[in-house]
């Protein structure tokens, strides 16, 4: 009965947190913009029926045709409708971008976690390596590995890649709160008391992270939606999961045609998107920011 209590307080408690967080971001400014942006956009993506009536795979005997209220923004080099790819493109940018984050930001907060906590020799190594990876141009290697990999590139590399090559910045700020905390006086006397590494870790350290990880986590997600973009239109992208740079990838192909016929529709929109998603994204993070900061939040 007390376990389930407790259960239910806690429940409680995140709840309540989570109203606060989202009643602050709605009522500041930046905050309810990117709220609105990233509303559409997740509309969007899951509902993609509402903005189109074609389908990825749809295709018209015609080719090369200039936007009409049939085709917003006309129809590509295959037949295929580009206003419907740019809107189930949605999914895939957003998703990619999501699940990067997740990615970096657990591996991140892992590392810098132990690295702060336990310090000495094991901080030194860690950091070492997050030193040596934050001195590399992160989308020149990126660059690289898909070129090296090619015919086996696909999404889910992607992301894989893209975690491995970008935790060590969350890593060294989880450290840097790492190190304060555990200084503090409820975790010495938590310490004192023969508490284990684990519990205080779970406990006591990374519960006053995570606000912190939510922040960072939405910035992340508006430079790897960038990212994702630039290495798909460089042409190392995977065209089973077309996302918005696999778009001006194939505009970029026929940039003479899009002169020519003045299809401007077809790299102009999915730029567009992208700008959206990471105005959305860094509105957020910057609400989520001041939020974390109490001489902004009562303001």
């Amino acid at each position: 009965m007390m376990v389930e209590m407790r259960i239910s307080a806690k429940i409680n408690e995140i709840v309540r947190n989570l109203r606060n967080v989202l009643k602050f971001t709605w009522n500041h400014k930046m905050g309810k913009l990117g709220i609105i942006i990233l509303a559409f956009l997740l509309v969007m993506a899951l509902f993609p029926q509402l903005f189109t009536k074609y389908t990825p795979e749809w295709t018209s005997n015609e080719i090369f045709e200039p936007a009409s209220w049939e085709h917003p923004c006309g129809l590509d080099h295959q037949g295929k409708d580009i206003w419907t790819q740019i809107v189930y493109g949605t999914r895939i940018s957003l998703s990619v971008g999501f699940i990067a984050a997740i990615l970096t930001i657990l591996l991140g907060a892992l590392i810098g976690t132990i690295a702060g906590y336990y310090g000495g020799v094991l901080d030194d190594f860690l950091m070492f390596i997050s030193d040596s990876i934050m001195m590399l141009p992160s989308l020149l290697l990126l660059l690289v590995i898909a070129s090296l990999f090619s015919s086996i590139w696909n999404i889910w590399y992607t992301i894989i890649v893209i975690a491995l090559i970008s935790w060590p910045s969350t890593a060294r700020m989880v450290r840097a709160q790492t190190l304060q905390l555990k200084h503090r006086l409820y975790v010495q006397a938590a310490i004192a008391l023969g508490a284990s590494n684990k519990r205080i870790i779970l406990k006591h350290i990374l519960p006053n992270i995570v606000p912190l990880l939510f922040a960072r986590a939405a910035i992340l997600i508006a430079g790897f939606i960038v990212t994702v973009a630039s290495l798909t239109f460089l042409g190392l992208g995977d065209p089973n999961n077309p996302d918005w740079g696999y778009v001006m990838y194939t505009a970029n192909k026929n940039m003479m045609i899009i002169v020519m016929k003045g299809m401007w529709q077809w790299i102009i929109v999915p730029g567009i998107m992208i700008s959206l998603a990471v105005i959305a994204f860094v509105c957020i993070g910057e609400a989520l920011e001041d939020y974390l900061n109490p001489k902004l939040r009562e303001r």
